[in-house]
């Protein structure tokens, strides 16, 4: 039905239309029904369409590819322990035997429930299997890195080189012992007493401390070894 616009003047912002069935000509209501009969008037005419906004373009998302090689990718001593016992078709018995070490001791340390290592335990633990602590640590920072030979022997002798070997390192780095305590969380006097061989590092210490003196831990391992084994 056609609007009728001759029987009603204008209104700004009002429309005129003709109810289809009572044929009243109106003002449209707000609720668009007919005045006299209340029956709904014709559909008003739909506005113009707003376009729509462009959409921004998507975010770039850097998928990694997964890697094909199992070994080559982040994990944690633990479990690097436990797939070189593995791959050498050792049981938890023969790695006991070959380092040294008590077979409960390897079995919590796999387990995750010996969390303090010593470097002393780390050493007979890689001698077991064929290589070094260090190397041990140089695979956790890049699993393509080639494993070393292992030391002739493992002994408690190896602690008194740590400290003086941290101290050394510490000064050819430029670092004094406030700025590396204050950067590991360090309490005070506790580097000086490391470094005196007053107390012996784990290897989460040996962690923390390394970076704090520009080196990876792996490298401070192998001085350490060097230091206290230069004959390998």
């Amino acid at each position: 039905m056609s609007t009728a616009t001759t029987l009603l003047p204008p209104a700004e912002g009002r429309e005129v239309v003709q109810c289809e069935y009572c044929r009243l000509t109106q003002y449209r209501t707000q609720n668009s029904l007919c005045r006299r009969c209340h029956r709904v008037l014709n559909a008003p005419p739909e506005p113009e369409p707003t376009p729509e906004p462009e959409p921004e373009p998507p975010s770039v998302l850097v998928v990694v590819a997964p890697n094909p090689n199992p070994v080559a990718r982040a994990i944690d001593l633990v479990t690097l322990l436990r797939m070189l016992r593995i791959k050498r078709h050792l049981t938890q018995y023969d790695l006991a035997g070959k380092a040294g070490l008590q077979r409960t001791h390897i079995s919590k340390v796999e387990d995750g429930r010996v969390t303090s290592v010593r470097l002393v335990t780390l050493e007979r633990y890689a001698q077991g299997l064929g290589t070094r602590g260090s190397s041990l640590m140089a695979l956790l920072e890049n699993p393509a890195a080639r494993p070393a030979k292992p030391l002739r022997h493992v002994d408690e002798t190896m602690v008194q080189y740590i400290g003086p070997t941290l101290r050394r390192l510490r000064n050819e780095a430029g670092k004094n012992r406030m700025d590396v305590q204050r950067a590991i969380g360090f309490s005070a006097n506790q580097l000086c007493h490391l470094e005196k061989g007053r107390t012996t590092p784990t290897l989460a210490v040996l962690q923390r401390l390394a970076p704090a003196i520009g080196k990876p831990v792996s490298v401070v391992i192998a001085e350490i070894e060097n230091a206290a084994y230069p004959d390998g």
